[in-house]
């Protein structure tokens, strides 16, 4: 695959479509995840995403945006649980 290590943007025109809605989050993640590899040089990636209002568009991209949350708070609580915790200072007594 094409890893954008100069990309600023990622803009998506239409809802992705696959057979899941899973699925979809799925391929919408990995495009954002190319311009996040291992030698982006800029600090911030921004995501952009062109939608019709009052559209079927509107309803798919509002519930493929409510999974990418959900995913991304999973992934932060997953991440925090991995994560060495320090070691709780006890009084020692003598």
């Amino acid at each position: 695959g094409t890893n954008l290590t100069a990309a600023s943007h990622v803009v998506f025109l239409h809802p992705m479509l696959a057979p899941t809605q899973e699925a979809a989050v799925a391929h919408e993640l990995q495009a954002i995840g190319r311009c996040r590899r291992y030698g982006q040089k800029r600090p911030v990636v921004h995501v952009w995403r062109f939608i019709t209002a009052d559209t079927v568009e509107q309803a798919i991209s509002e519930r493929h945006q409510a999974a990418l949350w959900s995913a991304e708070a999973a992934a932060a609580r997953e991440e925090a649980r991995l994560q060495p915790q320090p070691a709780a200072a006890h009084p020692v007594e003598i």
